[in-house]
């Protein structure tokens, strides 16, 4: 038998499958393969540090498609239980842990409870103190606010309103996240009202992400090396 790959080999192939992901031939390849119902499977039979390793690539990969959600969600029958072992097992996995629950609850067969508690860890966590946990809480939001299908869970616990005095704040460090959030739950915000059936994005968030944008354009270089080692968008562009 060959050699079991340690837990830090283990993170690094989960890293690149995320990377790779993002690649839509490779993507369709992968699928192919079952690869990421076997990362599910590496996942649940791993140990905890082996779990710890890999859970933010995991979640990372979880925003490049629907397919890829599914395949997750379907990979393992234990999943949700090895999800929730490692909340319990390790305090700084908490909110990633939440961000998978909540991205891979529309495809989940019975996942009422787990998305209502994952809604809960982030929603606490974006106001606590621990500033490391409150963005990757904000980042975990605004991954799982991109993706339509998860999109009406958010609506219906308040989401767009709870962030939206973050959104008010231009002083708030969470300020830009917070206005995409919105910018994103507009999209499936339903009214009978409406021409189109949804809700129009507030004029003042249009205009604050084209202010972002400029300033981003005019600092590309700085931005560069901040995102030097970082997988979020969130952690690259719009946290001081």
């Amino acid at each position: 038998m060959g050699k079991a790959l340690d837990s830090r080999t283990i993170s690094r192939l989960a890293w690149n499958l995320a990377t790779l992901s993002q690649v839509d031939s490779i993507k369709r390849l992968l699928l192919g393969l079952r690869g990421y119902e076997k990362l599910a499977s590496v996942f649940v039979n791993g140990s905890t540090e082996v779990r710890v390793g890999i859970v933010k690539p995991f979640r990372n990969m979880l925003v490049y498609g629907t397919e890829i959600r599914s395949q997750i969600a379907h990979g393992h029958p234990k999943l949700m239980e090895a999800l929730v072992a490692l909340a319990a097992a390790d305090s700084g996995s908490l909110t990633q842990v939440a961000g998978i629950i909540l991205a891979l609850g529309p495809t989940l067969p019975d996942a009422a409870e787990p998305v209502k508690a994952a809604n809960k860890i982030l929603l606490s966590t974006m106001k606590g103190s621990n500033q490391s946990m409150r963005h990757s809480a904000w980042d975990c939001l605004m991954d799982d606010a991109a993706m339509p299908e998860v999109r009406p869970i958010l609506l219906q616990i308040g989401v767009k309103e709870l962030v939206q005095p973050f959104a008010d704040d231009p002083k708030s460090e969470a300020n830009f996240v917070a206005v995409l959030i919105i910018a994103l739950l507009s999209a499936s915000d339903v009214s009978a009202n409406t021409e189109t059936g949804t809700k129009p994005t507030a004029p003042g968030i249009i205009k604050r992400i084209i202010e972002a944008l400029d300033s981003i354009s005019s600092n590309t270089a700085v931005l560069l090396r901040r995102c030097q080692g970082s997988a979020s968008i969130a952690a690259c562009f719009f946290w001081p």
